[in-house]
């Protein structure tokens, strides 16, 4: 099996077969939804899981992250965390200390309580490995999920694409880069795009919630804003047409993807947040947006599930939004790897 997340067909059967008799689970598991929904009275909890499994520096940091974005894009708002650490054998004190400020100090900044987790060192991982796990509320109504676009819904999309994976890159593959003629300050800037533009999303979520009636929102991750849109659609059952030339890839991003032959819209894009809104809120989701400094542009409209899933390229003409089997990160580190 190919290194990167499971397929679609292999993951959604998967979690059709798990039978679910609670019936405060109000969303059940399924491709394509951020988080779990369960209901407590007057109010819902979203549950979340994420990983990180790419070496980081920042991965503390990181973890606290990813997991919060997935809580905001239901609308709800990140109250608990817990993190497993499975840490090598070569790991030292000073480095585990480290990644502990970071959980520390990463949810702090978004008012999140660490409440627990586990640790442990073994011998079956190389580098260290960051499972989260966040608990977050929405009051019961206000649940924004990936199954609702409609059609004539308008398609935004917040700051632009393959900010983590540019991230990333620029942090784990900094040599190769440099030989291949990218400037010393755009590797640098290249590898600050986790804090500016940023790859958190709790931003947009706060500014737009209870002023524009959302009818989706998804926080594209692997796979790019390429998938991400694809499991709005499946989720929803409807079709898209997306504008390729209105979908901003920053000059940095790619510069990276020209190097290392990556296609940006396959690239992890944590950072974006696509949201769905009715045809009339477009222009005023836009304007709160960017009053509040967040770059965001209209990339295209939901249609009929029976037109597809397409985008419009650069010469006018419609193809199907491109499908990627694992993200474009996880196939060039693999492809490295087996060249070395």
């Amino acid at each position: 099996m190919e290194t990167g997340k499971l397929p679609p067909g292999i993951l959604g059967s998967l979690l059709q077969g798990i039978p679910i008799e609670d019936n405060r689970v109000l969303i059940r598991p399924d491709v394509g939804e951020d988080a779990a929904l369960i209901d407590y009275g007057d109010r819902i909890l979203i549950a979340k899981s994420d990983p990180i499994t790419f070496a980081s520096d920042l991965i503390g940091w990181y973890v606290v992250q990813v997991n919060a974005n997935d809580i905001a894009a239901m609308g709800g708002i990140p109250r608990w965390f817990l993190c497993t650490l499975l840490l090598p054998e070569t790991i030292n004190e000073d480095e585990i200390r480290e990644i502990f400020s970071q959980l520390v100090s990463a949810c702090a900044a978004i008012n999140v309580t660490l409440v627990g987790g586990h640790t442990e060192v073994t011998g079956r991982v190389d580098v260290p490995i960051a499972t989260g796990f966040m608990l977050g509320e929405v009051d019961k109504g206000k649940q924004v999920l990936s199954s609702g676009a409609e059609v004539g819904d308008s398609i935004i999309l917040s700051k632009g694409v393959a900010i983590e994976g540019t991230a990333v890159l620029a942090r784990e593959d900094t040599e190769t880069l440099l030989l291949h003629g990218m400037s010393p300050s755009s590797v640098e800037k290249a590898k600050n795009f986790l804090f500016d533009p940023g790859i958190s999303v709790l931003k947009e979520v706060t500014l737009l919630q209870n002023k524009i009636e959302i009818h989706a929102m998804h926080d594209p991750t692997e796979g790019g804003i390429a998938t991400g849109l694809q499991e709005i659609g499946f989720a929803s059952q409807v079709g898209m047409e997306i504008k390729s030339e209105k979908i901003c890839v920053f000059q940095e991003t790619r510069e990276i993807c020209s190097i290392l032959n990556l296609d940006p819209l396959g690239l992890l894009a944590s950072g974006a947040l696509i949201i769905v809104v009715p045809e009339e809120q477009t222009d005023a989701a836009l304007t709160i947006l960017r009053e509040g400094q967040i770059d965001a542009c209209t990339i295209g409209r939901v249609v009929p599930q029976t037109k597809g899933l397409l985008m419009r390229n650069k010469i006018g003409l419609l193809e199907n939004i491109p499908t990627f089997r694992r993200d474009e990160i996880a196939r060039y580190f693999a492809e490295h790897a087996s060249a070395t």
